[in-house]
């Protein structure tokens, strides 16, 4: 880490360095290719965390309520699968269903949801929300794996004494289980977030960073400029502190925001 600093204030390519100073992340707040992968990845994350924290909460909520302990690890285990399976292999299944004579696409156009000539990897939005659905599907169950064991260590004295007072289960749910399980909540939304920064794999094999540049990613832009024609290692150690910067920002705000509010 302490290199990649260093190497963030040279210039040059492969191992022509000079110093530049902060030129480097000048020269990336006027990058428009920069610009744009920071955009796709604010919107990835603003529509993945969400998504997985209200994900991992119901589904986790739903298997701790189960009362079989055989069934309840059927479920685990069936969720945490994609999250064992390599990313490689499941983001090549699922760009092959959104092909154009793919399941995915076939499915879409016989429904009349879309054009005939429609292909998911060569839309925009399509494309985005092809990733942000394959990201949701991999990681959700390792946090409704933390979630459900978070669930398991609160008192169930708790929820018997609320029940008594003659509480539904949405006010248990509101005012027992949220608060109590607020830290879990904070950690998955950092965890969460920070995988999103580093989305890479899914961006670059599904759809290659495209249409354009709608779903190139911040790392994968990165990638780009470390190991692609002449290696430009000052600039991408730059572009990986700015990353490494927001996500600790980012993990900062939430973890001031939940000791306010406890």
């Amino acid at each position: 880490m302490l290199y990649a600093i260093f190497l963030s204030f040279f210039g040059g390519r492969g191992t022509d360095f000079y110093y530049v100073g902060f030129g480097n992340y000048w020269d990336l707040s006027q990058d428009e290719t920069f610009i744009a992968t920071l955009d796709n990845t604010i919107i990835f994350t603003i529509i993945i965390v969400p998504i997985i924290l209200c994900i991992s909460i119901f589904l986790a909520l739903s298997i701790y309520k189960v009362k079989s302990k055989i069934v309840q690890d059927i479920f685990i285990t069936l969720l945490y699968i994609p999250c064992v399976t390599s990313p490689v292999a499941y983001a090549l299944f699922f760009k092959q269903m959104a092909y154009s004579d793919g399941v995915l696409s076939t499915i879409l156009r016989g429904l009349n949801l879309v054009a005939s000539d429609f292909n998911v990897l060569q839309d925009v939005w399509g494309a985005r929300l092809l990733i942000v659905f394959v990201c949701i599907w991999a990681w959700s169950g390792f946090y409704i794996l933390i979630l459900l064991m978070a669930m398991k260590n609160i008192d169930p004295m708790l929820y018997k004494a609320a029940k008594i007072d003659g509480a539904s289960t949405i006010t248990i749910v509101r005012k027992i289980l949220l608060p109590t399980l607020k830290p879990i909540l904070i950690l998955i939304t950092v965890l969460a977030t920070c995988s999103t920064f580093q989305l890479y794999i899914e961006s670059v094999i599904i759809t290659k960073g495209g249409p354009g540049m709608s779903t190139l990613t911040l790392v994968s832009y990165l990638y780009k400029k470390s190991y692609y024609y002449v290696a430009q290692y000052g600039y991408s150690s730059a572009l990986a502190i700015i990353i490494f910067t927001i996500c600790i920002v980012v993990t900062s705000i939430l973890f001031i925001l939940g000791r306010k509010h406890e």
